[in-house]
C-alpha cells in the first residue's frame, strides 16, 4: 500500500522516534515504505515521514537497484571532515538546500532478519543515512541551517 508522506508542517516531523522491539510488527510497514518511497522517486525515506513514530528507515543507495531497511539505526561514528551539499526531502517537495553532514560515517543497525549489522559509509550514501536518522529524531534539515541560511530563505 502506498501511504501518505507527511508535509513540512505536519508536527509527526519533529516528534522522536520510538525504538522497535518487535520486528514481526512493522514487516508490513517496511514492504509499504519500500513502494512509497520508489513511488515518490526518493532514495530515503523514515517512518515518521509517513506518520509512524517507529525508529526504521528505507534507503537506496546510489548504484544499487534495490532498497532496504535499517532498524534501530544508530550512528557510531562520523568524520571530522564535513561537505556542504544540496539535499532534498520528499516531506518538503521542490526545497533543495546546501547542508553540511559529515562525509563519512559508521551506522550500527538491525537488517529485517533482525541480524546485527555496521555499514561504514561515505559520500551520497553517508548523507542519505545521516538525513534520514535526523528525521527519526525529530530534525528536519531545516534545523541543520544556520540562523543566516534560514532568514536568507525565509524558514
Amino acid at each position: 500500500m502506498i501511504l501518505e508522506i507527511k508535509k513540512d508542517k505536519d508536527l509527526v516531523l519533529r516528534k522522536k522516534c520510538q525504538e522497535i522491539k518487535d520486528l514481526s510488527s512493522i514487516k508490513e510497514l517496511i514492504f509499504d515504505m519500500k513502494q512509497t518511497m520508489e513511488i515518490a522517486g526518493g532514495v530515503g525515506l523514515a517512518a515518521s515521514q509517513v506518520g509512524e513514530l517507529k525508529r526504521v528507515i528505507i534507503v537506496r543507495f546510489p548504484g544499487q537497484d534495490n532498497s532496504f531497511a535499517l532498524i534501530n539505526p544508530k550512528i557510531i561514528s562520523k568524520s571530522f571532515k564535513k561537505n556542504l551539499e544540496k539535499e532534498g526531502c520528499l516531506s518538503f517537495p521542490g526545497v533543495f538546500l546546501d547542508i553540511k553532514r559529515a562525509e563519512k560515517i559508521r551506522v550500527d543497525f538491525l537488517n529485517e532478519q533482525g541480524e546485527k549489522k555496521s555499514l561504514f559509509l561515505q559520500g551520497l550514501a553517508a548523507r542519505i543515512v545521516q538525513h534520514e536518522v535526523d528525521h527519526l529524531d525529530g530534525i528536519v534539515f531545516l534545523k541543520r541551517l544556520s540562523f543566516f541560511q534560514r532568514r536568507k530563505c525565509n524558514f
